[in-house]
C-alpha cells in the first residue's frame, strides 16, 4: 500500500545540512556573566537616561535654596 499525499508531511524525512547541537540543561551554567551583563547594562540604562532627570533635579535643587536664604 502506497503512503496518500495527506500523510507524507508526517513522515520523518531526514534533513541534509542541518547541524544541531544541544547541552543538557543540569550541565549549563545558569548564572553565567549574569553579574558582568547587570553592571554594564544599568550603566547603559542609566547613562540613556541622566539627562532627562538630572537637569530638573539639579534645578529643583538649586530653587529650594534660592527660596530658603530669601
Amino acid at each position: 500500500m502506497s503512503p496518500r499525499w495527506e500523510n507524507t508531511a508526517s513522515v520523518a524525512i531526514p534533513e541534509r545540512g542541518i547541524i544541531t547541537y544541544a547541552l543538557s540543561s543540569n550541565r549549563q551554567n545558569i548564572l553565567a556573566g549574569a553579574a558582568h551583563a547587570a553592571v554594564f547594562n544599568t550603566w547603559r540604562r542609566f547613562a540613556g537616561q541622566v539627562l532627562f532627570w538630572a537637569p530638573p533635579l539639579v534645578a529643583a535643587w538649586y530653587a529650594m535654596e534660592w527660596a530658603n536664604k530669601r
